[in-house]
């Protein structure tokens, strides 16, 4: 995914649904290993440590490359710690139920969830 040196946090976000659709066709190909391996992480807790801390670093890195491409975090809807857990499992949701449903999760709705993000939060419930 290429990222324009000073984009804004819009256009960042319709970057990340451009490389989230165009990685659809090797997550095809990758997924009954993937959801094997989940399956097998979930029974056994050593395993799911270790995922965990290698998603801990990740989630460190993005956090960082967020500070840097986006320096005045107020323009964030949330902060980078939260943001990349967010963007993380919106990924990979939308990924799997566009794999499991493709008519139901087409090309627009990755857009939409992407440029929801852009919005803000939403208010809390009261």
């Amino acid at each position: 995914m290429e990222i324009p040196p000073g984009a804004d946090f819009g256009a960042i976000m319709r970057a990340m649904a451009e490389a989230a659709i165009a990685a659809l066709p090797k997550r095809r190909r990758a997924a009954p290993a993937r959801l094997t391996g989940m399956a097998h992480a979930l029974a056994n807790p050593a395993l799911l440590a270790r995922g965990e801390e290698t998603a801990v670093a990740r989630y460190a890195d993005a956090a960082a490359w967020w500070r840097q491409a986006i320096p005045d975090e107020s323009s964030l809807p949330m902060p980078p710690e939260v943001l990349v857990r967010v963007i993380g499992a919106l990924t990979e949701g939308l990924t799997l139920q566009r794999l499991m449903t493709p008519d139901l999760i087409p090309d627009a709705v990755i857009h939409a969830a992407f440029a929801a993000l852009v919005c803000g939060p939403a208010p809390p419930e009261s």
